[in-house]
């Protein structure tokens, strides 16, 4: 326990001076880091070997930063970047509804299958390219300091999704801890409940209110998306780590675990997120037609 608070006391600060008020380079590469290290224990925890995994993390966890870097210096044309990625978000879509939902039910009834290395390597391509996306939408170079109004502020809105999240893992755990009886995934993660699962939605959805009190419709709908998601996230996350037989992805925060283990929920819902905002321009597009190009 001392380990963790003494690793929180000194991380959160960082991490909050990091999104609020850092430059929109060294915000992207904060970002840029994350991906690379959580990519880096994913593929280890898939068995790979320490210098393969470092490789194969810095190759797969540069895709998308370069990509947004050409972006923004105008080698790619807009609207056919835009396709491109609205095209890939079904398969976000997929990841997320269907393809993850389909290992947990398998891994429930046999734990010990073995899963495709390439489709997984796949599902987490597309899952942190989509992360990227997400948090580098809030990099706007010109409201990276506070502002007066949250809903201003692009750094501010990442940071309350961020809260959301917390918010829904705290309720889970109190909750849970205080009135769970019912099992929510007694295989993959014997600790979570029914009760939990419903309470991190309550809590969740109190604290969205709370920073969005002038639109709780909004803050009323979005929030149990969130809390769904991020649960889903740790869900995947337990069951790779019960796979490969390890309590932790990694140890670069000592208490804490890994970079994996810190932001598990956070990948299901940033790249879910942008996936369902793509996707649904792209159908909007072929219904309605497309903008000239």
């Amino acid at each position: 326990m001392k380990q963790r608070i003494i690793s929180a006391l000194i991380a959160i600060p960082l991490f909050l001076a990091i999104i609020l008020f850092a430059p929109q380079p060294i915000y992207l590469a904060f970002w840029h880091l994350c991906i690379i290290a959580c990519s880096y224990e994913f593929f280890k925890i898939r068995g790979l070997s320490k210098i393969n995994s470092l490789i194969t993390a810095a190759v797969v966890g540069s895709i998308a930063p370069v990509m947004f870097y050409l972006y923004l210096n105008g080698f790619f044309n807009e609207t056919y970047l835009l396709l491109f990625c609205a095209v890939m978000a079904y398969f976000v879509l997929y990841i997320w509804l269907i393809a993850v939902p389909i290992l947990f039910r398998k891994y429930a009834k046999n734990q010990q299958f073995k899963s495709n290395n390439v489709y997984i390597f796949i599902i987490w391509l597309f899952i942190i390219s989509y992360f990227y996306l997400f948090t580098s939408s809030f990099s706007d170079e010109e409201n990276y300091m506070l502002g007066r109004n949250i809903n201003a502020n692009p750094r501010l809105l990442l940071l309350s999704v961020l809260i959301t999240i917390w918010a829904n893992d705290a309720g889970a755990y109190f909750v849970g801890k205080a009135i769970g009886k019912h099992k929510f995934s007694p295989i993959i993660s014997p600790n979570k409940t029914w009760e939990g699962f419903f309470g991190g939605i309550v809590i969740a959805t109190i604290a969205m209110v709370i920073m969005y009190f002038h639109y709780p419709i909004v803050a009323l709908c979005i929030a149990p998306f969130i809390a769904i998601f991020a649960t889903i996230g740790d869900l995947f996350q337990s069951m790779l780590k019960r796979m490969a037989g390890v309590k932790d992805s990694g140890n670069i925060m000592p208490g804490h675990g890994g970079v994996f283990d810190r932001i598990d929920s956070w990948l299901a819902v940033g790249s879910i997120a942008p996936a369902l905002l793509l996707a649904g321009l792209l159908t909007f597009f072929m219904i309605f037609g497309f903008p000239s190009v």
